[in-house]
């Protein structure tokens, strides 16, 4: 199987990839135009490494069309994306299906789509027994910041077993990246920003994007984050003015305005209804510069609940300001 984020994907050995949640419910399918055994989500392209035994291995995108091809592999079980480690990317390929031959993971270049010679036999590093290839993954948080390759040899117990790669070069993780969310509570998602060998001046920048099959709306959550010198420097280098928006949206319980100033000013954040009049006045005072200022609203004015529905709400500053919406509803 493979996993994008927010779903998995297999096969038995058909031209038929089937997408579906960890609970087993299907979202749709991939028609593949060769048999799919070894399936490796490539999240580079947004595509798929598939093959069956020692077929060719070929990736190809969510219409099914062929991206590119590696010619004649070794028979083969599974198969896992890496673009963490250096010079890659590379694919790693479980090989060894025949009882008694030893089972191992081959690198493969996906440069050069050559393998590099680097590999590592399963059956000499783990087991007493006899063992065939089996499923492949890559994972970066099993230990904490840590890039580690594991599988399933398949064996008399089958054994389950992972390589220390190293460091974790993701700069943020989110936990969980995929669940259910039952209606009217609130679920907490843990952001880890990991900051440890940049430099300073290096920014990061990537959307937290929430979706749901459920037909309701994208929501996208902009983070950045800048290194900077508190000892030497004053201002944030690099940071724009914005107004992000607010999470949770829909509204519920509580939520969270954030901003960011490129430079001191006075700041006013408020809350407007449909008919434009002001609701509540949640910030008005001189502010530093910062690549995140948050303010926090629970939906109350003076211990009042509002009513369910639109509102606006309007940052401004000295030189600019912005106007975002947002629903209320318990």
């Amino acid at each position: 199987m493979a996993f994008d984020g927010n779903y998995f994907y297999g096969s038995n050995a058909g031209t038929t990839i089937y997408q579906f949640d960890e609970d087993g419910n299907l979202y749709g399918t991939i028609s593949s135009p060769v048999g799919v055994r070894a399936i490796a989500y490539d999240s580079d392209n947004d595509a798929f490494w598939v093959n069956n035994w020692n077929d060719d291995l070929n990736l190809i995108d969510r219409s099914g069309n062929v991206l590119n091809t590696i010619s004649s592999p070794p028979c083969m079980y599974g198969c896992a994306y890496d673009n963490e480690t250096g010079g890659g990317p590379y694919l790693w390929i479980f090989t060894g299906t025949s009882a008694g031959d030893g089972c191992q993971i081959e690198q493969y270049d996906l440069n050069t789509l050559s393998l590099t010679g680097i590999a590592h036999s399963v059956d000499g590093d783990f087991g007493i027994g006899s063992y065939i290839s089996g499923g492949l993954f890559t994972y970066g948080d099993i230990i904490a910041q840590t890039w580690i390759i594991g599988g399933l040899a398949q064996g008399a117990p089958s054994l389950l077993f992972g390589y220390e790669f190293g460091p974790y070069n993701s700069w943020i993780t989110i936990n969980p990246s995929s669940g259910i969310i039952e209606p009217m509570t609130v679920e907490y998602i843990t952001v880890n920003l990991y900051a440890y060998n940049d430099s300073v001046g290096t920014i990061h920048t990537c959307n937290i994007v929430f979706e749901s099959p459920q037909f309701i709306s994208t929501l996208i959550v902009p983070v950045n984050l800048t290194i900077i010198d508190t000892v030497s420097s004053n201002e944030i280098p690099h940071t724009e003015t914005a107004l992000h928006p607010n999470f949770p949206n829909p509204i519920m319980h509580t939520t969270t305005f954030n901003f960011s100033l490129k430079e001191r000013s006075h700041v006013t954040l408020s809350v407007y209804n449909l008919k434009g009049q002001l609701v509540e006045i949640l910030l008005d005072e001189e502010l530093d510069p910062s690549a995140s200022h948050t303010v926090e609203w629970d939906g109350t004015v003076k211990g009042r609940k509002l009513a369910n529905g639109i509102y606006f709400y309007k940052l401004k500053t000295d030189n600019k300001s912005f106007l975002k919406k947002m629903i209320l509803m318990r």
